[in-house]
């Protein structure tokens, strides 16, 4: 699956602060196209970044999110930082 490849590399992360979300999200034009679930977070070997492991999310998940846009307030003008984290539960 390209989307997951594309989604799953190349994270600057700290683990610390990844190790404990379920799902990343994978978007394009500020709409949920997929949602992973993370089984782990490795190290891309020699490199500064992080990739992960996972499958797609269950369809209960994936539902509540897919086609929906992220809000504006995420996206705009000059967010350099293509990673975003939610705690909501």
């Amino acid at each position: 699956d390209p989307v997951y490849e594309a989604t799953r590399q190349s994270w600057v992360v700290d683990f610390n602060r990844v190790k404990n979300y379920k799902y990343v999200l994978s978007v394009a034009n500020t709409v949920v196209k997929k949602v992973y679930e993370v089984e782990s977070w490795q190290l891309t070997p020699n490199s500064n970044r992080k990739h992960f492991i996972g499958k797609e999310a269950p369809k209960e998940v994936s539902e509540i999110f897919i086609n929906k846009r992220i809000p504006d307030k995420f996206t705009g003008k000059g967010m350099a930082n293509p990673v975003l984290y939610s705690h909501k539960q």
